[in-house]
């Protein structure tokens, strides 16, 4: 008979169809935004007795740790010296009572109906984590809001990496050691491999899980978030050894030889007086933002946005190469990085 109490038993008890679970948000200076993320949990349609909340505090200034306690999470403070995601989340899958572990970060909402259907969707498909589709919580907010919204889209099915909000069974988090506490990004793609190849597989549901507040309005956030992407890029690819990895160091390669094509026309052109090659130059970046916005058209409103993410996709090769770049010489060095933030 299944146990009636989350208390006498955390990390087998269940209700039927309805197993305990530990949800843990992680945040850091994330104000009006995690009380919001608090209340979306608490407003969840799951048990409230088979439900846990967590709050793990990265050294917030903004009373966050109080504003979490009085909405009824159980908080938990680390270090702030380097205030990663990676720990974070490790330190909340540690003080999670139950088997049943699910990551929210402070700056989302999630779905009424996600939590079950997130359980629904790992007891069918025996997976060993679980996410579904996020949004933008107001994608017209800005340029960078709206191709970033286009960012989130994955295939639904078996999936070869999830995201940061996403449901994980413990006991695999357990096999593979956790996140990686040395990655300042990058680091659900690097757990995604290492959880591939000890056998476990990762499952992406096409229905909605969460809602984001990515609050990017400036240049100066955009370019630095695509700075932390090459960087995450450029680590992954080079230290997971998976099949899917490979197709990264593909990528990039790629992304290193597009942008030194470029400075090469650009060289060209100034060096010889042969304007020609700006023209080609020119020519070569329509053409690839036209093929990918050919690309996402079917599932954006219209040519608009998938001109608008073309674009996005080919400047932003600017900022990730300088990513890479750092991201490599971290891997030489062998020193603890510096945290690239985006957020105010």
């Amino acid at each position: 008979m299944a146990s009636t109490s989350v208390i006498e038993d955390g990390r087998s008890c269940k209700d039927g169809d309805t197993p305990a679970l530990s949800v843990v948000v992680i945040g850091r200076n994330e104000g009006a935004r995690l009380e919001r993320c608090l209340e979306s949990v608490r407003s969840a349609d799951y048990p409230r007795q088979y439900m846990e909340l967590i709050y793990v505090d990265s050294g917030s200034t903004d009373g966050s740790c109080a504003l979490a306690e009085r909405l009824g999470a159980r908080v938990v403070q680390i270090e702030a010296d380097r205030p990663c995601a990676a720990a974070a989340r490790n330190a909340g899958s540690r003080a999670a009572r139950f088997e049943l572990v699910h990551f929210l970060d402070g700056d989302t909402l999630v779905e009424t109906d996600w939590l079950r259907t997130a359980v629904r969707v790992m007891r069918e498909t025996g997976a060993a984590c679980v996410y579904g589709h996020r949004a933008e919580i107001d994608p017209r907010k800005s340029l960078y809001m709206r191709v970033a919204s286009l960012e989130w889209y994955v295939p639904p099915g078996p999936a070869a990496l999830c995201g940061g909000d996403a449901l994980f069974r413990r006991d695999a988090l357990e096999a593979v050691g956790g996140f990686n506490e040395s990655l300042i990004a990058g680091e659900e793609p690097e757990l995604s491999c290492r959880l591939r190849c000890r056998g476990f597989s990762i499952w992406r549901s096409d229905e909605p899980m969460t809602q984001h507040d990515l609050d990017i309005t400036r240049f100066r956030q955009y370019w630095r978030r695509a700075v932390r992407s090459g960087w995450a890029y450029a680590v992954v690819g080079v230290t997971c050894r998976a099949g899917t990895e490979r197709v990264w160091r593909g990528r990039n390669l790629a992304n290193v030889l597009e942008v030194s094509a470029w400075v090469g026309l650009v060289v060209a052109a100034v060096f010889l007086s042969e304007w020609r090659f700006l023209l080609a130059l020119a020519g070569l970046v329509a053409t690839r933002v036209i093929w990918i916005g050919r690309g996402v058209r079917p599932r954006v409103a219209g040519w608009r946005d998938a001109l608008l993410y073309g674009i996005h996709c080919q400047f932003a090769r600017l900022p990730i190469l300088v990513g890479q770049i750092r991201g490599l010489w971290y891997l030489l060095r062998q020193r603890p990085a510096k945290l690239i933030e985006y957020k105010d």
